[in-house]
């Protein structure tokens, strides 16, 4: 099973896998939502708040649980545990700060909490951590 990030979705909408380019893509995709591919509210909420295509599409897609609420319990109790790593790391606070106020931390918390793979096109970026105020590393946080 896999969580997916947003920046999959928008990557794959923005390039590689254009509407009016591969639309089979997107058919494919929709037919393993809710099976083996997963995301997040934050996720779903960061892309419809863009106003295009993407954001029709994740609109008019069906959620019969393919997109996971990241206010649960068992998500919540991995916070901590990500937060602690990224200290743990050597991440500036203002880095860390950055990192845990967007999706990517609750995307890690969620595949975490049930087992599964998250799938992201971030890098990791290990030498950010001390040396400036970037986000914390978002592959080296799910590790």
């Amino acid at each position: 099973m896999y969580v997916i990030d947003a920046n999959v979705f928008i990557q794959a909408a923005n390039s590689y896998y254009a509407f009016d380019i591969v639309p089979k893509f997107w058919s494919w995709l929709e037919s393993e939502l809710g099976s083996r591919l997963f995301t997040i509210t934050p996720v779903k909420d960061e892309i419809l708040a863009q106003k295009d295509q993407l954001s029709e599409w994740f609109a008019s897609v069906d959620d019969p649980g393919w997109v996971l609420p990241a206010d649960e319990q068992p998500v919540q109790l991995q916070m901590p545990v990500i937060t602690k790593h990224c200290f743990d790391k050597g991440y500036r606070p203002a880095g860390i700060s950055k990192f845990l106020s967007g999706a990517d931390p609750w995307v890690i918390a969620c595949a975490r909490e049930k087992g599964w793979t998250v799938v992201t096109q971030e890098i990791a970026q290990p030498e950010a951590r001390a040396f400036s105020d970037q986000s914390a590393s978002y592959p080296q946080a799910a590790k």
